[in-house]
């Protein structure tokens, strides 16, 4: 404690068994550099550090599902010293996700579709959606496990393009899912407002880029989404997506994996060696007949076994939203849809159009993005995108701007109908 700030920054001061590991003999010798410019993770940020082998094992992606090493002394849980009915609300918003939460405290606003209703926390007058599932339906259905599978999932998510479970609970006849509200709406809403109801390359890049985002993250926690369509694509208030609805997702296992790329042939033009790529996808496959008719892939349809390939099959038909190709597959056998060739001439050999070639391929093992996931869908069309900043791009002019909804919302005076659906709330039982 006694020594200069200049005898703290010398490595040479440490214990030499220290001074030997891999974090003494590299890591701490580059992030003590009295120079900024020349410190480690001045030029590339975290990318630099994290390839050092002091971090050797470590998944980044998956780095939040990582179980604690064992420690000497292990943490004490702060939850087992409280006395949970006298913890009260505090007028912040923390609490959410921990406090007790019942249909009470919320007073409804308006309902957003079928199942989905916009309501207001009483003690913070914050905005969030709230997913009610009829209990009836679901046993008649045999959807039950849909419902335990999707909070399952939901609480994994921890993501800028993915919703946050804030609660969940149920009423006699309802289960109920407290998620974020997206005041933009659906996406399939604002593309149907626009000119000829189609998106400029620029916007559908935009949009499109995210959504691979948020399929990998899923992928990385072996979550198969099985539902893209522009129905579930929410937009938030600054014009950033949210994935919705897991009820069809199939959670598995997965195996996480580095692949090393090979140094450059040429080392006078290249100085660096090209960073490692993360890559883990679900590896167990499912032979569920499941999803949107419009974006079910081949393997479904013929009955054949499926895994993460039909996501990437789905993002064709979402990216061809924004071109001719959707509106030609309405009027065309689903067979001839998915025929690229059918396109005009002009736009087939467009970026777009070669992306669409080897997403619409009906065999999943050699579709793009069923080897190195995303990692090989992120060329092509998407050249130029700024992956690690992409939750920074700004939103690019649209002919019709997004309406936000909260705007046309009639606020306060707006009450739960008295129809027997939110009474007498019972505490959560059934997952």
């Amino acid at each position: 404690m006694a020594r200069t700030l200049q005898q703290a920054t010398d490595v040479n001061l440490l214990d030499v068994s220290f001074q030997v590991s891999l974090a003494g003999r590299q890591l701490l010798n580059l992030l003590l550099n009295n120079d900024p410019a020349d410190r480690l993770g001045s030029n590339s940020g975290a990318n630099e550090i994290k390839q050092y082998p002091f971090f050797r094992g470590i998944k980044w992606p998956p780095i939040r599902t990582m179980s604690p090493p064992p420690l000497d002394a292990p943490f004490e849980l702060i939850e087992k010293d409280l006395k949970a009915k006298d913890v009260k609300w505090e007028d912040d918003g923390v609490l959410l996700k921990t406090m007790k939460v019942r249909w009470r405290r919320f007073r409804h606003r308006v309902i957003l579709n079928l199942n989905v209703h916009l309501v207001e926390l009483q003690e913070t007058g914050e905005l969030y959606a709230m997913k009610a599932m009829e209990k009836s339906i679901m046993i008649n259905r045999n959807k039950v496990h849909r419902v335990c599978a999707e909070r399952e999932i939901m609480l994994l998510l921890d993501h800028p393009f993915l919703p946050t479970l804030y609660a969940s609970f149920q009423t006699p006849t309802h289960i109920c899912l407290i998620t974020d509200f997206c005041s933009g709406g659906e996406l399939f809403a604002l593309l149907d407002r626009q000119p000829m109801k189609l998106f400029k390359e620029e916007s559908t890049r935009f949009y499109a880029a995210k959504v691979v985002i948020g399929l990998e993250y899923l992928h990385c926690l072996g979550i198969i989404y099985r539902d893209l369509k522009p129905e579930n694509i929410l937009l938030q208030k600054d014009g950033h997506i949210v994935l919705s609805d897991f009820d069809l997702s199939f959670m598995t296992s997965y195996k996480p994996r580095i692949i090393k790329h090979p140094p450059p042939n040429d080392k006078r033009r290249s100085k660096s060696q090209p960073l490692p790529t993360f890559l883990a996808e679900p590896v167990t496959v499912s032979n569920s007949f499941v999803g949107t008719e419009e974006y079910i892939a081949p393997e479904i349809i013929t009955g054949a076994s499926h895994s993460s390939a039909i996501d990437w099959w789905a993002l064709v038909f979402h990216l061809g939203r924004t071109f001719r190709f959707h509106e030609m597959s309405r009027q065309i056998k689903w067979q001839q849809a998915t025929d690229v060739n059918l396109l005009d001439v002009s736009f087939q050999v467009s970026l777009a159009g070669r992306l669409l070639n080897l997403l619409l391929n009906r065999d999943p093992v050699d579709r793009l993005g069923s080897n190195s996931g995303a990692n090989e869908i992120k060329h092509l069309f998407f050249r130029g995108i700024n992956w690690p900043l992409i939750r920074t791009m700004s939103l690019p002019p649209l002919d019709v701007p997004p309406k936000l909804i909260e705007k046309y919302l009639k606020a306060k005076d707006v009450k739960w109908e008295d129809d027997g659906v939110f009474v007498n709330p019972v505490d959560l039982d059934l997952f």
